[in-house]
């Protein structure tokens, strides 16, 4: 309990400061515009430079380029950029309502300027950072950092942010698919939290829907739902997540107590409302314990992860604590 409260508070905390940054550097680019004065502008760089600093060194320490002189390369080569953009916005007499992620958009691309340079320049440099498998089958380097628009007009901390969260939600899937446990478990974590949070068909201070998931479930065999389960997840998350051998043999086998095999079993028929709600909720903790301990080995993750998860995010409902508290795990 103590160390997922400290965690999430963090967050929270780490999402207020950065609002307040954001808060900050909009104000002092807006006096540039007013003022006009290199004054002004050596007022806003301190403020830029703190808020992206974070983001150049995790992604130079990435491609194993950090260095301080590259990380100097960067923040002056992203200030003269904003400082050329900051005098066509007062020459054109435009003003940018979200200035800090313009601004990021310019530290960005030139860190992966000098990224692109210095491997070009050094074909030797180690990829492994980049290369790891965040998972089995999911390259970090493709779900967090691939290819995204160059463009400073596009909201780029946005796609990180929604990079962020697709890798996240396939650790999450895949650690609950690849389980051990018992299948009318795994459906009912994923029927009761995964799918409604992403349908948004309950309440983000609601947790798990039993009554939801039962609904939804209606009449339908275990091997409908299975089937059905999976088209979703490949659907919406990656196409190469799939229920795993262990839940698929369970599926096969036919228990004493019944007369076919489980997959032939109607899901509502055999487990009620209050069946999978517990369900629902062990099984959360299982597989949050399984995703936390992929995640831990992979620090880009966790980087961003302080970054850009806040208590408004979607994955960070559907990942808090149980069901009548949401840090009593």
């Amino acid at each position: 309990m103590g160390e997922q409260y400290k965690f999430i508070n963090d967050l929270i905390e780490n999402n207020k400061r950065r609002v307040n940054e954001a808060d900050a550097i909009q104000k002092a680019y807006e006096e540039c515009l007013s003022d006009t004065s290199e004054k002004s502008f050596e007022a806003l760089m301190p403020l830029l430079e703190e808020h992206n600093k974070p983001c150049i060194i995790s992604r130079l320490t990435a491609a194993y380029c950090c260095s301080d002189e590259n990380i100097n390369t960067v923040l002056q080569d992203g200030s003269l950029a904003v400082w050329q953009n900051i005098k066509k916005d007062i020459a054109n007499g435009v003003s940018r309502g979200n200035f800090i992620n313009f601004s990021y958009g310019i530290y960005r691309n030139k860190t992966n300027e000098l990224i692109r340079n210095t491997v070009q320049a050094d074909k030797n440099l180690p990829r492994t950072s980049l290369d790891a498998d965040i998972c089995e089958g999911f390259s970090l380097n493709s779900v967090l950092f691939g290819e995204t628009d160059t463009n400073p007009e596009v909201d780029l901390e946005r796609e990180e942010r929604r990079r962020l969260f697709a890798a996240l939600q396939i650790i999450y899937c895949f650690s609950f698919m690849n389980s051990d446990a018992f299948p009318p478990r795994a459906l009912a974590l994923y029927y009761a939290r995964v799918l409604p949070h992403e349908l948004n068909e309950i309440k983000d201070t609601k947790t798990v829907s039993a009554v939801w998931a039962y609904k939804t479930m209606g009449e339908r065999i275990i091997r409908r739902l299975k089937d059905e389960s999976e088209k979703n997840i490949r659907r919406d998350f990656s196409k190469k997540l799939r229920w795993g051998e262990s839940f698929n043999r369970q599926l096969r086998e036919k228990p004493d107590i019944y007369s076919k095999p489980l997959s032939e079993q109607v899901y509502t028929k055999l487990y009620g409302k209050k069946q999978i709600e517990d369900w629902a909720d062990s099984m959360h903790r299982t597989t949050y314990k399984a995703a936390a301990d992929k995640i831990a080995q992979q620090p880009q993750l966790i980087s961003a992860i302080k970054e850009y998860i806040n208590e408004k995010s979607k994955l960070f409902v559907l990942c808090k604590g149980g069901k009548n508290e949401p840090y009593n795990r």
